[in-house]
């Protein structure tokens, strides 16, 4: 963020830990919450949204609404309750617009805003990419690229960044992988995953590389590499960021491309049919039991010879994912790693990290919907503290595990291979994941 501008924490967890880490951060300064939702029927929003305008209410009293703003639809839930509990600011975003195409729309630029980035230019540099036929080109090269490599059997895309534009990786993640994964088809975005050597990637592969200009830090490795990738056969792509402010352009691009690659798969790239079965399973779990202990549900303990046999069943092709229901701010991602790069050694197939409910409203709908070649091992964990929600007979701590349960429900019938592993206590967790990567072998 700009000098003299606000912090910028996403709070996108029900997991308890992250709540209150994000509360006792809003508690040191003047925070401005920013409720963001299309429908405002989402369980999270909704849920976290009660709980920090019950605690700015104990803090700020008749003013607690002058702390909130909202982005949403017309007429939606959100617009009635942000009207009726008189939020500082509403924000209504065009309808037509869908979630994961919103970069470029008040979802992103009302927060953008705040943190200092110049708008005019973002979307100047943005408009460009329309207005420059060998910019436009570069998308439906990219749409062309991804759309039949995936019909050729290439459905992984393997995506490297320089350091810089790593922030987009997830964001892509979640275009990709929610506009492709639908009617048993779909494309698997990759990012973050350790490089194996070239010649060790089976030909299920699809590699592009997005450089920022000017930042050298990694880049000859990337471009040797990606050369050897094309001489062994892949398809490579390499895409070229002049600075970050064409951050704008490259979310149009990506928008772009991945509509036509949606198209070249005869796919509508602007729905997400699976997406709601989530949903409604967690619902339903939290109405039959939400006073008793949701961990007392049957599941595997860490039991590495379980495991092992889960892995039996990777084949050449497949993709494996790590879906993680711990919290937010505590880097689990990265201490995750080191289980990920075993198994990618082990297995040799595309591997990926998301966590919950994170995932959810992103990859999700690909897991769900998507080619029946996915295993999945759900991960998760007993809060060090739990919270209740607000008006509701749940704490979050119900909510997240819920949630947990719900999509593995939702994979199984949906007829992927999924495990679902308890890591005990949080502060056993890192141990027990070390315990899945040794037995590995």
């Amino acid at each position: 963020h700009s000098p003299g501008r606000p912090d910028l924490i996403v709070l996108d967890t029900t997991f308890p830990d992250s709540v209150a880490h994000a509360r006792d951060a809003a508690g040191r300064g003047r925070p401005l919450f920013i409720v963001s939702s299309k429908s405002g029927s989402t369980a999270e929003t909704t849920d976290l949204y009660k709980y920090f305008r019950q605690w700015s209410r104990t803090r700020y009293g008749d003013s607690s609404g002058d702390h909130f703003i909202a982005i949403t639809d017309e007429h939606s839930t959100l617009h009635t309750l942000a009207s009726n509990d008189g939020f500082r600011e509403i924000f209504l975003n065009p309808a037509d617009i869908g979630g994961r195409f919103s970069a470029l729309s008040l979802f992103g630029l009302v927060p953008a805003s705040l943190v200092g980035v110049d708008l005019a230019d973002l979307l100047e540099r943005a408009q460009g990419m329309f207005d420059n036929q060998e910019a436009a080109n570069t998308a439906l090269d990219l749409g062309l690229l991804l759309g039949r490599s995936a019909l050729a059997g290439r459905d992984k895309l393997t995506l490297t960044f320089s350091p810089q534009l790593e922030p987009l990786g997830p964001w892509i993640e979640q275009l990709v992988g929610e506009s492709t994964g639908k009617d048993g088809k779909g494309i698997v975005p990759v990012i973050r995953e350790k490089a194996l050597p070239t010649e060790h990637y089976p030909d299920d592969r699809i590699f592009v590389d997005l450089a920022l200009s000017g930042d050298s830090r990694g880049w000859l490795d990337r471009a040797n590499r990606l050369n050897q990738l094309k001489q062994n056969g892949h398809p490579v792509g390499s895409l070229r960021v002049d600075d970050v402010q064409d951050v704008g352009a490259e979310f149009l691009r990506w928008q772009v491309a991945t509509a036509i690659t949606a198209s070249v798969l005869g796919l509508n790239p602007f729905d997400e049919p699976d997406v709601n079965a989530t949903k409604q399973a967690t619902s339903q779990i939290l109405r039959q039991a939400p006073q008793t202990d949701t961990k007392a549900a049957a599941r595997h303990i860490v039991d590495p010879s379980f495991f092992r046999a889960f892995l039996e069943g990777v084949h050449t092709h497949d993709y494996f994912t790590l879906l993680a229901y711990l919290p937010a701010h505590q880097g689990w991602e990265e201490k995750l790693q080191p289980l990920r790069d075993r198994l990618l050694q082990h297995l040799n197939v595309a591997t990926c990290v998301a966590l919950g409910p994170r995932y959810l409203h992103s990859s999700g709908q690909l897991h769900k919907g998507g080619k029946k070649n996915g295993h999945f091992v759900v991960l998760t964990a007993t809060p060090n503290n739990d919270i209740a929600v607000p008006g509701e007979r749940y704490t979050f701590g119900h909510l997240i595990d819920a949630q947990a349960r719900g999509d593995l429900e939702i994979l199984r019938q949906r007829g992927q291979k999924v495990c679902h592993i308890d890591l005990g206590s949080l502060d056993e967790a890192e141990s027990m994941i070390g315990q899945l990567s040794e037995a590995i072998g």
